[in-house]
């Protein structure tokens, strides 16, 4: 959920963690128990580090959200952009 969320490939989680996409791969198809710690720790700081915040409520069922502060710097937009589709971000975030 929090790399659909930032829009990114595997390959733009692992550059940014420094995990292997295979890791990230097997991480995503349920494999936590074949992560090191380590591993899982840098992956939530790279996520962190891009204004993910992840929920825990009472069920401990685990969710996210994205913090996000956009800044302007042209003339012909002067109110925040509602929604935005993932090419958008990845042209303006990259």
């Amino acid at each position: 959920m929090a790399r659909a969320a930032l829009c990114w490939s595997l390959r733009d989680l692992s550059i940014r963690s420094g995990v292997s996409i295979a890791t990230i791969n097997r991480l995503e198809q349920g494999g936590r128990r074949k992560t090191t710690p380590a591993n899982l720790a840098v992956i939530r700081r790279a996520f962190e580090a891009e204004g993910i915040v992840f929920l825990v409520d009472e069920s401990r069922a685990v969710g996210v959200k994205l913090m996000l502060a956009v800044t302007y710097h042209s003339d012909e937009v002067d109110e925040p952009i509602r929604t935005m589709d993932c090419s958008a971000w990845s042209s303006m975030h990259l």
